[in-house]
């Protein structure tokens, strides 16, 4: 299934410019905005590669990302299968998005 894009896939641009889903970019994130979403997926874990198989909108409140070590698990799960983007929602379980979360979010584009 990896590889595999259904015509109409949204990209991640597209998304973003869809009125009232309220998704924004952190400012000074460099992105890809053309990659096509294959599949939303919803995790709280803090690598749930086994579960991904590329292209995912990865969605999470970040229940499990604490430390900058946990998000630097999750950024580099998600990279290493070639997940689309992530979803961060905050006012659950964080305020903002944790920084370590965007650094290394940052370093796997």
């Amino acid at each position: 299934m990896t590889g595999h894009v259904e015509a109409g896939a949204p990209t991640l641009r597209e998304l973003l410019e869809t009125r009232g889903l309220g998704l924004a970019v952190p400012d000074d994130t460099p992105q890809n905005l053309e990659r096509t979403i294959t599949w939303a997926h919803t995790t709280e874990m803090r690598d749930p590669s086994r579960y991904l198989r590329g292209g995912e909108l990865v969605c999470t409140v970040g229940i499990s990302l604490r430390t900058p070590q946990d998000c630097r698990v999750f950024a580099h799960s998600l990279a290493r299968v070639g997940a689309a983007g992530v979803c961060f929602g905050i006012g659950d379980g964080h305020d903002a998005v944790p920084a370590a979360l965007l650094t290394h979010c940052r370093r796997h584009g």
